[in-house]
């Protein structure tokens, strides 16, 4: 289900995106404002002259024009574009407390250091710079508390230090994002579903079910490296006979919480027909795209239930069963 080795894992996180990264800066005195109205995380940079810069990055310049457009009607003043034509226009801000003793080849060991003692799950990228996930995740808390994306070179050298495990711990630096543990009552009730190897085996795991709904079922399949399920489908939205409204982030949650590899989504034409629409396929980017600070965690497939047919978004193919 998940080809390749963790040692191929590994290299793949190493690896730069494919795409250019867009970004959205909004400066700005009130940081934890501007994320709350953005819906997402941003990198806060802590400017020397006051004040604070957040960048929000994407690979879809769609989504970055969109946002770029709803903080300007905030009142915030924004700026928009892709990540080298921001850095020309505005500058490397500077950060502060980041003065470094170190050698620039003695603080990249330790940068790498740090980078290969943090599990795999746990990296990201910022930009193209090598980023880990920290802080504190609880999506029960009101509000609800998230990780948040810190580049290594935002880090100071004591911080990296405690990271890479020199002397003692300081309490002054976050603790690195841990991947909550998988529950062993869950995963065994997911065992009883068997292994999602492919989109057949998907459609022969829920078809009976969801043809017995009236209206169009949402769930998301958490996996392991084997695709095995851990923890039964867990539905994230339930909407009409020919729509249904499906927020990335509640997909998101589920795959979080038990600590999954990859995951699948799936959902049902009432109808019978089983091929995409274009709301499903736009559906299909988005939740990808939701999900880049998350990898090597990955959306295998998006399966779309009919009767006696199915369609796998992944292969952009559509099966008949007989």
């Amino acid at each position: 289900m998940f080809p390749g080795s963790h040692e191929e894992e590994a290299a793949a996180a190493e690896e730069s995106p494919t795409r250019d990264p867009w970004v959205v800066a909004v400066k700005t005195t009130e940081p934890e404002k501007v994320q709350r109205l953005a819906g997402i995380r941003g990198e806060v940079r802590h400017l020397e002259k006051g004040g604070s810069r957040v960048l929000f990055t994407f690979y879809d310049d769609e989504l970055s024009r969109s946002l770029a457009s709803r903080l300007t009607r905030a009142g915030y003043v924004v700026t928009w574009g892709p990540e080298k034509s921001i850095a020309a226009e505005e500058g490397a801000p500077t950060v502060v407390g980041l003065e470094s003793s170190l050698s620039k080849a003695e603080r990249a060991k330790l940068e790498r250091e740090v980078w290969k003692k943090t599990p795999i799950p746990n990296r990201t990228r910022s930009g193209h710079q090598r980023a880990i996930l920290t802080g504190k995740l609880d999506l029960h808390a009101t509000p609800p508390e998230y990780f948040v994306v810190r580049p290594l070179a935002s880090f100071s050298d004591a911080e990296l230090r405690r990271l890479a495990g020199h002397g003692q711990q300081s309490h002054a630096a976050e603790a690195p994002f841990t991947a909550p543990e998988r529950n062993p009552k869950d995963v065994d009730a997911g065992k009883k579903y068997g292994t999602a190897k492919d989109a057949r085996a998907v459609y022969d795991m829920l078809h009976e079910q969801l043809n017995k709904e009236s209206q169009e079922v949402f769930l998301v399949l958490p996996l392991d490296l084997h695709g095995d399920l851990l923890c039964p489908p867990v539905e994230v939205a339930r909407g009409q006979r020919d729509r249904v409204s499906v927020d990335p982030s509640d997909v998101l949650r589920s795959v979080i919480e038990t600590n999954a590899s990859g995951f699948i989504v799936i959902h049902n034409h009432p109808s019978g027909h089983s091929k995409p629409s274009d709301a499903d396929r736009d559906l299909t980017k988005r939740i990808k795209q939701a999900s880049k600070p998350f990898e090597p965690v990955v959306l295998v497939d998006h399966v779309i239930v009919g009767r006696r047919e199915y369609y796998s978004i992944s292969e952009d193919k559509h099966y008949k069963v007989k």
